[in-house]
């Protein structure tokens, strides 16, 4: 999972070759949150997930970063 930030995105240009490290917005990842299929924003505080598992999906929670 990543919180990608979108200051200045109407400044980025399209990445237009194949890079081989790192182009275009930066970002933060969030190594706790594996496996994530789905996210939706509830309020201002939580999301809802929606997590690949073993056997199948869960629902999850979890406060916003």
């Amino acid at each position: 999972m990543m919180k990608i930030t979108t200051e200045n995105i109407y400044k980025q240009e399209g990445i237009q070759e194949k890079i081989n490290d790192k182009a275009g917005l930066s970002y933060e990842t969030i190594g706790e949150l594996k496996g994530v299929e789905h996210l939706d924003k509830i309020g201002n505080e939580y999301a809802v997930l929606l997590v690949r598992a073993p056997g199948g999906l869960n629902l999850e929670t979890v406060p916003l970063p």
